[in-house]
């Protein structure tokens, strides 16, 4: 097979159209003409998908080396989004952006280059208040021991690399400023389609070590998976980043008696819990109807994150006008 042919098919991760239009779905950007990097690339599915989602998106795709560029701008083209897709070499630890410049950084694949904490920590300059961060991880789905034979082939798979379990990196996300908006965890399918890839895109020295692969993903897969990390930054209100802000008493009492009248002893407490490390008074006050109601709306029963996500959108429209 040609090296054309091979650069237009091969997936470098796991992962699918599908599963990457569905955490698109779930990122609502507020700006006319969105500003967004695509880090690792591969061959420009996650571009072209960016600028479906993104009517009037910029999309920079951004690589250390240039080996896909052309078949990047190649499926831009095809797709008439020449005009707002764009290839750039760079560093992926100094991206070419200025600070609070771009509303949503999504990353497929570059588990190898740069680890978790370093593209939270890296990264986060270059995100505006509000704007989101889009990256999937190698994960331990346990904290209990792995069996010696998965501990021993990523070991050698991935020696320049710890994998770490989901709640480590949700740690490491609140860490770094950021609250978790979406996280999914990738299926069978999204594996199965990356191994398809590579067994047809790669010559036969390497069909050997994607058979090791996918017999240690199918002996062991409830131990390791990847996932999906949507993360957000925070906006900012009068000067103050909405995180950092804590309900006093009477906010708390005025909140909890706006709920009770809506939900249940028990779905009132676990959503203060939820919310009030980061909810202003005047957020509560102003606009606790329109939460409630879109709360409904979204899913017609108590689900904290869908409640959060509500206040996310609020806060940024508040903050924009």
């Amino acid at each position: 097979m040609d090296s054309n042919n091979q650069y237009n098919i091969i997936r470098h991760c796991p992962g699918s159209d599908a599963i990457t239009s569905k955490v698109l779905r779930q990122i609502k950007l507020k700006s006319a003409e969105p500003k967004i990097a695509n880090i690792c690339p591969g061959t420009g599915e996650q571009a072209l998908l960016l600028a479906k989602a993104y009517k009037n998106g910029r999309i920079t795709a951004i690589d250390e080396d240039g080996l896909f560029f052309h078949s990047i701008m190649g499926k831009a083209k095809q797709a008439r989004f020449q005009d707002r897709v764009k290839t750039e070499l760079s560093s992926l630890r100094n991206l070419p952006f200025g600070e609070e410049s771009l509303d949503l950084i999504l990353s497929e694949g570059a588990f190898e280059e740069l680890d978790f904490g370093k593209r939270l920590y890296q990264w986060r300059k270059y995100i505006r208040p509000g704007g989101y961060l889009a990256m999937s991880e190698l994960c331990l789905l346990t904290n209990k021991e792995l069996p010696s034979e998965l501990y021993d082939y990523l070991d050698n798979a991935y020696h320049n690399r710890e994998i770490e379990s989901i709640d480590y990196h949700i740690g490491q996300i609140k860490e770094a400023g950021y609250k978790l908006h979406t996280r999914i965890t990738l299926p069978d399918e999204c594996w199965f389609g990356y191994f398809k890839s590579m067994k047809e895109g790669m010559g036969k020295e390497f069909v050997s070590g994607i058979e090791e692969e996918i017999e240690h993903y199918l002996t062991y897969k409830e131990y390791f998976a990847y996932v999906y990390f949507v993360v957000r930054k925070a906006p900012v209100i009068s000067g103050e980043s909405v995180y950092n802000t804590e309900l006093d008493k009477k906010q708390r009492t005025a909140l909890q008696n706006h709920l009770m009248d809506k939900l249940s002893e028990k779905e009132c407490n676990n959503t203060l819990r939820y919310t009030e490390s980061w909810l202003t008074d005047n957020l509560v006050r102003e606009n606790h109807e329109k939460i409630l109601l879109g709360f409904r709306e979204e899913g017609g029963y108590c689900d904290c994150e869908v409640l959060a996500n509500v206040f996310h959108t609020i806060m940024v429209d508040k903050d924009e006008k």
